[in-house]
């Protein structure tokens, strides 16, 4: 009797409210289980306009062998289960069991997930706080932002001016001699692709690899940890909450966003004298910090930074090495390190969008056009591109984090030779 007012209740109850014309609640399926069945709150999805949402609501669905209709997602069970969750909590920045922060940042970008709009992508990795925005965009103004960012990224490069200054000098004795193709108003640059890293790395797998990309990030971050204790807005010696904020503030403000290492990326001086007081001072520190957050996670013996300064000045008094102070080392260098995964791979994949394979006979596409008339802006003209010219010419790699650790090998990415002689020629 129960049984059969449970039936009749069912029956009785109001329909589901819909979404888009389709029930609230719906089954997607998963690439590495492709019988198994997850329910989506699509009202969750409608509220991101996300990738998905807009395959449910446009799409046929497919039937189950149990008579359940399904979309398929296109994601591994992993990867649904952290974007969902990330949804849940309102757009925050989530990478669950299973997946890597890169994966995520990935799946955000092809599910139309923006990151680092709605506050602090990185304060989430303290607290939750809302770190990842939607906005409704089209890939040509997508492709339009990223070539005034890379203008940007150029104009403030300290790295690629410093060469075009040493192409007019002799190497000063013992100094490393100039090894990039370039001339007083002139350089290539390569735009390279991603680094390839397919271990799921923890903060503490990546110290001890320690890759290019990290440790270069976790070094600009230093030198950014550097100007802010310098400038009083944050205490050299803290290493807490608060310490984090303030530098994923500074670093989420900075107008070159996840690019904001460039201005901090310059040539080794192998000499005295030819750094100022300030920068010989900043790159000590860096290269402190980065050896204190490496070791920190047991990513190495902590050493000696290696360039020739007496004393950083901004070197805290020793610490007691008591339980609460390595505690909060560890939760703040293990921020680092995943902060510094998450920004390194930050960038938009300039190597594809820039690449020649659908180029007409004049080597053009639309993104290049594009990146010609952000540069123009700026001072500085595209003279030509090549996609196999890395045995001809020596290029620097653009981000500079993503250059290939061995010096043998040529960056790999298209080829851009640039011209600053509207920059450099003022009169």
């Amino acid at each position: 009797m129960r049984v059969a007012t449970r039936k009749r209740a069912r029956a009785e109850a109001p329909a589901a409210p819909l979404v888009d014309g389709r029930a609230r609640r719906v089954f997607v399926n998963v690439i590495d289980e492709p019988e198994r069945l997850v329910e989506v709150n699509l009202a969750v999805l409608a509220d991101f306009n996300t990738r998905l949402y807009n395959v449910v609501v446009h799409d046929p669905p497919d039937v189950h062998r149990d008579g359940r209709e399904f979309w398929h997602s296109d994601m591994l069970l992993a990867e649904l289960k952290s974007y969902l969750r990330s949804l849940a909590m309102g757009g925050r920045f989530f990478a669950g069991e299973g997946v890597t922060h890169e994966q995520m940042l990935i799946l955000y970008d092809h599910e139309n997930l923006s990151l680092g709009n709605g506050g602090p992508l990185a304060a989430g990795l303290y607290a939750p706080v809302a770190a990842a925005g939607v906005r409704a965009r089209s890939p040509v103004a997508e492709l339009e932002q990223a070539c005034e960012l890379v203008g940007a990224a150029l104009c403030g490069w300290n790295r690629i001016h410093q060469c075009m200054d040493a192409a007019v000098y002799r190497p000063a004795p013992g100094e490393a001699p100039l090894d990039v193709s370039c001339d007083p108003t002139r350089a290539y640059v390569c735009f390279a692709p991603h680094p390839i890293d397919d271990e799921q790395a923890s903060a503490a797998r990546l110290a001890v690899r320690w890759p290019r990309f990290i440790s270069k990030t976790v070094a600009w971050i230093g030198m950014m940890h550097f100007r802010l204790a310098r400038d009083g807005r944050l205490d050299a010696a803290a290493r807490d909450e608060g310490a984090f904020r303030v530098l994923a503030s500074a670093v989420d403000n900075d107008p070159l966003g996840a690019l904001f290492g460039c201005r901090f990326d310059r040539r080794r001086a192998r000499c005295a004298g030819r750094e100022s007081g300030d920068e010989e001072a900043g790159a000590a520190h860096a290269a402190a910090f980065a050896s204190e957050m490496r070791h920190a996670l047991g990513g190495g013996a902590q050493r000696q930074p290696e360039f020739a300064v007496e004393r950083d000045p901004l070197d805290a008094p020793e610490r007691t090495d008591s339980p609460e102070h390595r505690a909060r080392l560890l939760q703040f260098a293990n921020a680092i390190l995943t902060w510094s995964e998450i920004l390194a791979m930050s960038p938009p994949p300039f190597a594809r969008m820039f690449a020649g394979a659908c180029a007409d006979e004049q080597g053009r596409t639309f993104a290049r056009k594009a990146l010609a008339k952000a540069l123009k802006r700026r001072g500085i003209a595209v003279l030509s591109w090549t996609d196999d010219g890395a045995d001809r010419v020596r290029p620097l790699a653009f981000p500079p984090h993503f250059a290939r650790h061995a010096r043998r090998a040529s960056p790999v990415g298209p080829i851009a030779l640039l011209s600053f002689e509207g920059q450099r020629c003022r009169e």
